[in-house]
């Protein structure tokens, strides 16, 4: 069979298979399977209005499996570089960009200036979570202040007051959050974060996790709309009541003027000052690999004293390996006032809305919470 009759045949059949609904693997698997005589195999070819030979019916069925094949391999390239493309990358192709480096950070830049290994120097900084400049095919970035104003940063966000650039979120970012295995790890943030935010050379290990938290519903606001659904739990009936908030009119809420870091509690009955530093991306991805790590049905939930042990820089009279045991032996009345405090010096979005129950009645107080509809719209 030439090549100008094979053409023709493989338009006539693509035509045939629109009209019916079917695809190519389809048809090369009923051709496969009933053979060349078989009736509705006939009757599909016969439909094409040409008259092929048993032979021809051969070369067909070949060339079926090739375009199948050309096909998927294509697709696999695809995917292999699609992967690539959002796999998280080293540190030392993070900082270069099109031969230029795109770090602000100096101590990073002399060490590299003087040949020194960026393995060691990204494993002990986690530097595959720096942040680089914005692209061409990229959508758009915009400017928004950060809540701490750049407070706590030490130049790690350099702009006046906190100022950085992000850009909202594409696909490539949905697919991070639906990685099972990167939402695990505590990965999958710091990879969003290094893709959207645009202002380079940010680690973004070391955004302040309020900083993060208002980061995030600021890019759901600007990716996919202010209006969100948040449900909140009945405290009393355990009901779900849902409720829609616009993002774009929350308050926002600013560290206390005096708060500085490291900042003291001082317990109202041990007497114990404890010092603590506040939770950064870091501190937050350490809780989450807890959170996901195999547990015993009869385990002891230690979630809030693993939490504390993360931002505990000194506790007063207490050695650092008794840090543990000092918390667990703690009453009420010291835990209590370790919460209120902590939420004290936390800030960002805030909403002092309160909605009625639609079961029982009951005034409850809305709590910004992601949920499954964070990253989409109804």
């Amino acid at each position: 069979m030439n090549k100008q009759k094979k053409e023709a045949i493989m338009g006539q059949i693509n035509k045939v298979l629109a009209r019916q609904g079917m695809d190519l693997m389809q048809l090369y698997m009923i051709m496969g399977d009933k053979g060349y005589s078989d009736p509705k195999v006939k009757d599909f070819f016969g439909e094409t209005g040409l008259t092929i030979s048993q032979a021809e019916f051969n070369e067909i069925y070949g060339e079926i499996g090739n375009v199948i094949n050309d096909r998927k391999s294509v697709m696999e390239k695809t995917n292999e570089r699609r992967d690539k493309e959002d796999a998280p990358k080293s540190f030392d192709e993070l900082t270069r960009d099109k031969g230029k480096f795109v770090t602000n950070d100096n101590d990073l830049l002399s060490k590299i200036r003087q040949g020194d290994p960026i393995e060691n120097y990204s494993s002990s900084s986690d530097g595959a979570s720096y942040t680089v400049a914005a692209t061409a095919d990229e959508p758009p970035a915009e400017q928004v202040q950060l809540p701490s104003k750049g407070r706590f940063y030490e130049g790690i966000v350099k702009e006046k007051e906190g100022k950085v650039l992000v850009r909202p979120i594409t696909l490539k970012e949905e697919k991070v959050f639906t990685t099972e295995r990167l939402l695990k790890t505590g990965q999958a943030f710091d990879i969003v974060f290094r893709n959207c935010i645009k202002t380079p050379g940010i680690d973004t290990t070391k955004i302040l996790s309020s900083d993060r938290v208002f980061l995030l519903f600021y890019l759901r606001a600007i990716s996919y709309g202010p209006n969100y659904d948040l449900r909140t739990k009945c405290t009393s009936c355990g009901f779900d009541n849902e409720t829609t908030i616009n993002i774009n009119d929350l308050n926002i809420k600013y560290p206390p003027k005096e708060l500085e870091e490291p900042f003291s509690v001082t317990l109202p009955s041990s007497k114990k000052v404890i010092v603590f530093k506040m939770s950064r991306g870091s501190e937050e991805a350490r809780m989450i690999k807890y959170m996901n790590m195999p547990k015993n049905a009869n385990e002891v939930n230690n979630m809030f004293v693993d939490r504390i042990m993360n931002l505990i820089i000194d506790i007063e009279g207490v050695p650092k390996e008794k840090w543990e045991t000092f918390l667990n032996n703690l009453i009420g009345m010291d835990v209590s006032h370790i919460r209120k405090t902590l939420e004290l010096v936390d800030f960002g979005y805030e909403t002092n809305e309160a909605i009625s129950c639609s079961k029982c009645g009951t005034s409850l107080k809305l709590a910004l919470t992601i949920n499954e509809n964070f990253f989409r719209t109804k």
